[in-house]
């Protein structure tokens, strides 16, 4: 099974001195069949940094406006969420190291980098990951290998829940359903529960290149059940975590659909005083078998 997606640049660590971008490594090529696929627009922010992106933890009821402007993607388009932002180790990382993302061609990887909080040091590693909103999970990763699928508790988080995850297969020999793995989650600090397995060789493929996700963690779009105020921890992974839901795709069935969507989306950002744009290119979307 393959699932055909645009790349995202994101940010891969919370702390603004240790920030990465993320590079997608592909690891094969597979060629493209000659058939129609569905077609989507990128949405994207424009606050290209920390700095940028800064300014929007002082304004007043942020993540209220963020949730607002992504329950609109949801219902006026025709909206998936597919982002690959990566879960990190914060303990010394000695697990198997097909799991351990790739961000270059040169094989660049965060691994076991020491990192200081709070005059506190701790190891960060970073683990290859998915995240899919419902819609996207039920169409493009319809099948797993064992355990259960993700059902509709799952993509609402309370303040006392773990996060369900299913694995990639190759995960099959190291972890078991119901272990609990402590992982970071844009700078804030989570257990994920294991509910289930891929299947094996399930992928994703951008044009003519592949991701195999059976080294992969998916993780599902939840809502937040409680909106975090102040400006702790909650706080500010709330508003990175919906800046990186709003950085969605929107399908598009023909030219005249996509024709205008930039300035439609601009209109609907600026109604919640926040500034995003349609990225000029289409993307496309499909499960596709090897």
């Amino acid at each position: 099974m393959t699932l055909v997606i645009g790349s995202t640049a994101v940010s891969l660590y919370g702390n603004d001195d240790h920030s990465e971008t993320e590079t997608i490594f592909f690891e094969e090529t597979l060629p493209v069949e000659d058939k129609n696929i569905d077609s989507f627009i990128q949405i994207s922010d424009n606050y290209p940094d920390e700095d940028s992106r800064a300014e929007l933890f002082g304004e007043e009821k942020i993540i209220e406006r963020l949730i607002a402007f992504n329950k609109n993607l949801n219902c006026n388009w025709d909206y998936y969420e597919i982002t690959t932002q990566a879960l990190q180790s914060k303990e010394f990382y000695s697990g198997d190291e097909r799991f351990v993302k790739i961000y270059n061609r040169k094989g660049g990887q965060i691994k076991n980098q020491i990192i200081t909080e709070n005059e506190e040091s701790h190891y960060v590693t970073s683990l290859n990951t998915i995240q899919m909103s419902k819609k996207a999970f039920d169409k493009y990763l319809p099948e797993i290998e064992s355990g259960e699928r993700f059902n509709d508790d799952d993509f609402v988080l309370s303040d006392s829940d773990s996060i369900p995850i299913i694995l990639g297969y190759n995960y099959k020999a190291y972890t078991d359903i119901g272990e609990i793995m402590r992982l970071n989650y844009l700078q804030k600090d989570f257990e994920f529960c294991v509910k289930g397995f891929l299947p094996r060789e399930s992928m994703i493929q951008l044009d003519e290149k592949i991701i195999e996700l059976d080294n992969y963690i998916c993780v599902p779009n939840f809502d937040c059940a409680e909106i975090a105020s102040g400006d702790g921890i909650d706080f500010l992974f709330q508003i990175r975590y919906y800046l990186q839901r709003n950085s969605g795709y929107i399908k598009c069935d023909s030219e005249s659909d996509w024709e205008g969507i930039d300035q439609k989306i601009s209109n609907l950002a600026g109604q919640y005083g926040l500034d995003y744009c349609a990225i000029d290119s289409v993307y496309h979307i499909d499960t596709v078998t090897k």
